[in-house]
């Protein structure tokens, strides 16, 4: 895989952060993983979730 892919796998994660207005926490809520980016993850050992 090249370094621009790679780049582009990376680029396109976002996450969405809500602040609860009564506790003042902020939660994270990912958008979905494309396959390139998670073949990435495993290579390196990292963690991901769909899941918020």
């Amino acid at each position: 895989m090249s370094i621009e892919k790679i780049k582009q796998a990376f680029i396109s994660i976002n996450v969405s952060i809500f602040k609860n207005k009564d506790s003042g926490n902020l939660y994270g809520t990912p958008s979905s993983i494309k396959t390139d980016t998670k073949t990435i993850y495993v290579a390196m050992q990292l963690k991901s979730s769909d899941v918020p």
